[in-house]
């Protein structure tokens, strides 16, 4: 009988070790490497996953770029509110990278950290629109998927998807 042996790939691994890869090292290299000064982060910061809240933010000139963060693939921009500092980070996608940020933003003096994202309309800021309903209802196709699945779930969504699928739409002839 053949005994399993450990494949190549997972042999002579230290998983007990600490890292190599500290999240101290890494930014202290990263702001060798740019140049930057070491500054410390807001106390509180922000994890925005789809970049919707550090835009606003941006656009309105609410936010700056703080000038010593280092870590690569990433914008920190800082904001205040109600007498507060707040950092945030937008497009910060994936648990792995999450993660490493997140422990760059405690190495930099971060002390809470929440991830927020937006999650659409939660209370009515107007009546709804009927029109809506009845095109969310008229969705005749969508590419293989159920248009009608979408038209449920997201208004915006699904009145796009709904109006680029009427017979009298952009797709007409191709219905």
């Amino acid at each position: 009988m053949k005994t399993e042996e450990t494949p190549p790939i997972l042999a002579h691994k230290h998983y007990n070790a600490a890292s190599a890869f500290k999240p101290e090292n890494l930014l202290r290299e990263a702001r060798r490497q740019k140049n930057l000064p070491e500054a410390p982060v807001p106390e509180i910061c922000i994890l925005d996953p789809d970049g919707d809240i550090v835009r606003y933010l941006c656009n309105a000139g609410l936010a700056d770029r703080h000038p010593g963060w280092a870590c690569y693939h990433t914008d920190l921009y800082v904001f205040r509110e109600g007498g507060h500092e707040y950092g945030i980070l937008g497009c910060i996608v994936g648990a792995a990278f999450a993660v490493l940020v997140a422990e760059e933003l405690f190495a930099s003096g971060c002390r809470f950290l929440v991830s927020m994202t937006s999650s659409g309309q939660i209370l009515p800021v107007q009546a709804p629109d009927r029109r809506g309903k009845e095109r969310r209802h008229s969705c005749s196709r969508d590419g293989g998927g159920s248009a009608l699945r979408f038209c449920e779930g997201s208004r915006l969504l699904g009145a796009l998807l709904c109006t680029r699928n009427q017979p009298d739409g952009p797709d007409r002839g191709r219905l």
